[in-house]
């Protein structure tokens, strides 16, 4: 239980759309901006960067190209800035994104999956049970619960 209450508020760190401060590496100020706990602009970008393209099959390769620095790198400055390596990063954003797509009752957990950039659907159970100890098909059923106690 400590484990999904530890997971539930790292992903909050993620809370997408609410930037904790204005950007000044030249992004948009209206775009969303993940609340994550890095002062560094090289990093804010990367980060803004999965966030925008979680759904595609993006690499620690392909966004240093797009940052313009070397690979490895950028591995050790994420490690450094965030204590998290990119594909952590990766994964917690995908799964945020998860989260709130499984709150639509009609949306079948592989094609979640598949909305969120991960191919393959038992990896995806697997992963999201690693991170919150319960299937995607569970979370959605408390998630569900939840909101008819709310009412």
């Amino acid at each position: 239980m400590q484990d999904i209450v530890r997971n539930a508020v790292k992903l909050k760190k993620l809370d997408i759309g609410e930037a904790e401060e204005p950007a000044e590496d030249g992004a948009d100020p209206g775009a969303e901006q993940p609340a994550y706990p890095v002062r560094n602009a090289v990093i804010r970008q990367v980060i803004d960067y999965i966030t925008r393209n979680y759904m595609n099959d993006i690499t620690l390769t392909s966004v240093s190209q797009h940052v313009y620095m070397n690979h490895i790198y950028l591995s050790r400055l994420i490690k450094k800035e965030t204590g998290e390596n990119f594909l952590e990063i990766l994964t917690r954003i995908r799964l945020q994104k998860a989260c709130e797509m499984l709150s639509d009752p009609d949306m079948k957990a592989y094609e979640v999956a598949e909305m969120v950039g991960i191919r393959d659907a038992g990896y995806f159970s697997q992963v999201f049970r690693k991170y919150f100890g319960m299937t995607p098909s569970e979370y959605r059923e408390k998630l569900i619960f939840q909101q008819q106690s709310d009412l």
